[in-house]
């Protein structure tokens, strides 16, 4: 009778550990596909990232000439304001 409870037991504690080793797989998959989620999102974020630069890239070059041009005639305009009084 006792090897009997004994053997009882000893299935019962194979079987939780059956299931543990069932949820630590299927805790470890769920893991690896949220990781794997994240990098495709990140990855996407980067890619709308780079379309954006490469949208605003004609803009800003645009931009910097027409402010160098600016600063160029408002040093003149200075230059001739100072020879006028002096």
């Amino acid at each position: 009778m006792l090897l009997y409870f004994l053997i009882i037991i000893l299935l019962i504690s194979y079987c939780c550990e059956a299931q543990q080793e069932i949820r630590k797989a299927v805790r470890a998959k769920k893991n690896r596909k949220i990781k794997e989620a994240k990098k495709k999102i990140h990855e996407g974020q980067q890619a709308v990232q780079r379309v954006k630069n490469q949208a605003k890239a004609p803009f800003d070059r645009a931009e910097a000439k027409i402010n160098g041009k600016y600063q160029n005639t408002r040093r003149k305009i200075v230059a001739i304001e100072n020879i006028i009084q002096s």
